[in-house]
């Protein structure tokens, strides 16, 4: 009951500064909402920093590059010439000289 009491008297609190109880509840789910989906933006970004380049190279055939060989030339040119050196190295560790 003492609960009950206190919502009723925090509702009745935003409605003397002119503040619709519900607007501002609705207006809290979207603040957290919003605080979650940048947590999960935020930890996706470190997730993908830690990817291997062969990690991205596989991502980006599945979904970034779609020929009508079926990718069959691009696969053999990294397969012979790009992921001998390169497949282990985090992204984040690629630079121009590496």
């Amino acid at each position: 009951m003492a609960d009950i009491r206190k919502l009723r008297n925090d509702a009745n609190s935003l409605l003397a500064t002119g503040i619709n109880p519900t607007d501002h509840k609705n207006a809290e789910k979207i603040s957290n909402q919003a605080q979650v989906e940048e947590t999960i933006a935020q930890a996706e970004l470190i997730s993908n920093g830690n990817k291997t380049f062969v990690d991205m190279y596989l991502d980006w055939l599945k979904d970034g590059v779609k020929r009508k060989d079926g990718n069959a030339e691009i696969k053999r040119s990294f397969e012979k010439d790009v992921l001998p050196d390169l497949r282990n190295v985090p992204v984040k560790e690629l630079s121009e000289k590496k």
